[in-house]
């Protein structure tokens, strides 16, 4: 919302975000609109909620749909049939390897063939598929509609602390660490 959202509102678009959370009244958050709806949490929720974003997506009469989740991703297909919208995936993940920590591994292979199956069958349906890292576009066979976007962090011109103490530095890292 903050950077994509924003940079499309300010350059004169009208952005909605549909968003699982409270519903109520749509908000506005840096020129974009958003619209909560309610849904059931965890995967199964996402799931069973797919035609219901469908047909809301649908109603928007927005001329493009930006889906950057799996269950977004077919929820935009079903709309763009029934509306005529575009559809554009937008890709941050490796996804064929997701599932590799909840599986045993003679499982991981049939697993990660299944899910590049998915995500091919859905690059092929798709307008243009974005891709936010490199090595993510193999699984999208979308060449020619594929685009790479590295909308990285800008770095900031802050002066570090000083580390005071005896021992080494510690540092932490919050978020995932894994291979494209």
């Amino acid at each position: 919302v903050r950077k994509e959202g924003a940079a499309l509102a300010a350059a004169g678009w009208r952005v909605r975000h549909l968003a699982p959370g409270t519903a109520g009244p749509a908000a506005t958050v840096e020129g974009v609109e958003i619209e909560t709806y309610a849904r059931r949490p965890g995967w199964a929720g996402r799931l069973r909620n797919i035609p219901a974003l469908a047909r809301r997506a649908a109603r928007s009469g927005a001329a493009a749909l930006h889906a950057s989740e799996p269950d977004a991703w077919i929820a935009a297909l079903l709309a763009a049939r029934w509306s005529g919208a575009r559809v554009v995936l937008d890709v941050h993940e490796h996804y064929p390897s997701r599932l590799d920590g909840k599986l045993p591994r003679p499982l991981r292979p049939m697993a990660r063939a299944a899910l590049r199956l998915f995500c091919r069958s859905m690059g092929a349906a798709a307008d243009a598929v974005v891709v936010a890292k490199d090595g993510l576009d193999a699984d999208f066979a979308a060449p020619g509609r594929t685009v790479a976007v590295r909308n990285y962090a800008l770095p900031s011109p802050v002066e570090p602390r000083r580390h005071r103490g005896g021992g080494p530095l510690r540092l932490a890292h919050a978020g995932a660490i894994g291979r494209a």
